[in-house]
């Protein structure tokens, strides 16, 4: 017969606690943007400060030079880059109709064109059929963009509130880690440290590098559009780089909008927003990436598949952005509780 054990139900206590805080995050995960931001600008801060260390500088002057450098550059978008932004979305509202409109337009005479061919009524039908649901799912995706965007918005609050939370945790950072320790105890600790070691090198090595690669990825596509004379560029590479954290299909659905709005314009304006989108991927996939990603999460395709619809399907957006370094966390959660839990030190 199957003894429960000691170990055994601490195993499902942990468990169980773990379920009921991430249930609680869940209820209130609103509030916890702000802290989602400053967390995650402090993880961006700590390795620049961390190399002005290494150059004899103190911790507090490294701190200091970096919020200083980090306003600074705050200052140069908010007066380059936000009233252009702000224009773009103004437009952006009132084309949203005239796109529409035009993708309406463009589906009426593609069925005009094909009902001229001589072909069985079953298959007229069928195809009335997809190209009305294709219809309706680009305006739904068009009208459902400029929602996102406006909503976006009202997370102004919590970016001006980001670099406060940052400055309290990067400069109690030790503090912060002492205070923590002191709640676990003495006998796992040294369980907590390995623990924390494996998901801040998949959550937050991934995370972090993804951010600087989206960030380059955004820049670049803007600058291209600009080349290529489109409208909202601005809006196009934030939706861009947004969406290239989102692994497969981001670079799919970053494409879409500008591929429309070059299409308005000219078929070859078009293809050669796509081109461009393409080629700024491989450049990424050879040698952006390469450069700044230090970390892999080590999952299937099918895990991250599934990491990604669970995590829309919970969370939207933030579930898609988010997904797969969490998925990457639970592996390594997982893995601990099986080799230093259940199987104790011999399994390492």
């Amino acid at each position: 017969m199957f003894k429960i054990g000691q170990r055994e139900i601490k195993i499902v206590f942990m468990l169980l606690l773990s379920g009921g805080i991430i249930y609680f995050l869940i209820l209130v995960k609103g509030a916890l943007l702000p802290f989602i931001f400053g967390i995650l600008l402090s993880y961006l801060f700590n390795p620049l400060i961390s190399f002005l260390r290494q150059k004899n500088i103190s911790r507090p002057s490294a701190f200091y030079i970096i919020i200083m450098f980090f306003l600074f550059t705050l200052s140069i978008i908010a007066l380059l880059i936000i009233p252009v932004f702000i224009d773009e979305l103004e437009s952006l509202t009132v084309m949203i109709p005239k796109y529409t409109k035009s993708i309406e337009d463009y589906f009426d005479r593609l069925n005009q064109e094909y009902h001229r061919i001589n072909m069985p009524l079953i298959i007229k039908e069928a195809i009335d059929r997809t190209l009305k649901r294709f219809e309706e799912q680009l305006i739904n995706f068009l009208q459902n963009l400029t929602e996102v965007i406006l909503n976006s918005l009202s997370l102004i609050f919590s970016l001006l509130i980001a670099p406060i939370i940052s400055y309290y945790i990067l400069k109690d950072l030790e503090k912060l880690k002492k205070g923590i320790m002191d709640y676990i105890p003495p006998a796992y600790r040294r369980y907590f440290l390995i623990l924390g070691v494996e998901i801040n090198k998949v959550f937050i090595g991934y995370l972090r590098g993804q951010i600087w690669v989206s960030i380059i990825i955004g820049c670049l596509v803007s600058i291209g559009l600009i080349a290529f004379r489109i409208r909202f560029y601005i809006i196009l590479g934030i939706f861009a780089g947004i969406t290239n954290m989102i692994p497969y299909i981001g670079p799919i659905i970053g494409a879409i909008p500008a591929a429309f709005i070059a299409l308005l314009s000219s078929p070859m304006q078009a293809l050669g927003v796509i081109i461009l989108y393409f080629l700024i991927q491989q450049l990424e996939g050879s040698i952006i990436s390469p450069k700044i990603m230090s970390e892999k999460v080590g999952l299937h395709p099918l895990t991250i598949f599934f990491a990604l619809l669970a995590g829309a399907e919970l969370f939207g957006l933030w579930g898609l952005l988010f997904a797969v370094p969490l998925a990457g966390s639970v592996k390594v959660i997982i893995r601990f509780i099986r080799f230093h839990l259940l199987y104790g030190e011999k399994a390492q």
